[in-house]
């Protein structure tokens, strides 16, 4: 939308700034003003269009340089971090406290948030999901029998 080649949060601003306006003759690949389905009219088209290709194009983000998204610092930005926003949504607080949700550094807990936490969706390295194998969850049915029957005896 603003011709930068990248999808990203300054597109999202020019279309909320513009909907609900229409734009009779609007030519949408010269005119920044962010009509992307051509229809001559800002809405829930337009709209997701741009979510739909979300965080596309170049790759280059300098915006982002030094900012995390991992809120909960467990390594990997994902529901955690997302549910820590929810948590905290439309709150103050301190500014730059991860733990309580502000990436941003504002001091308040809101859109420009999560933005962030999106257009870092699944980066980092995901944690590791302990599951046993078939042996070692065998020992530990076996263990919990041996100490259901003493308990009896």
């Amino acid at each position: 939308v603003n011709l930068d080649g990248f999808v990203g949060i300054e597109d999202l601003n020019i279309i909320l700034g513009e909907w609900n306006h229409g734009f009779p003759g609007l030519d949408p690949i010269s005119d920044p003003r962010s009509d992307p389905s051509g229809d001559g009219f800002v809405g829930i088209e337009d709209l997701g269009i741009v979510l739909g290709r979300w965080n596309s194009g170049k790759t280059e983000q300098p915006w982002l340089e030094g900012t995390t998204a991992d809120l909960d610092g467990d390594g990997f930005v994902g529901i955690n971090d997302f549910n820590i926003i929810l948590g905290n949504w439309h709150q103050n607080v301190g500014p730059g406290d991860l733990l309580a949700g502000d990436p941003s550094g504002d001091g308040f807990v809101g859109f420009d948030d999560m933005v962030l936490v999106n257009t870092l969706w699944h980066t980092g390295t995901p944690p590791s999901i302990v599951i046993p194998e078939p042996a070692g969850l065998t020992l530990l049915s076996l263990g919990t029998l041996a100490a259901l029957r003493s308990r009896r005896a």
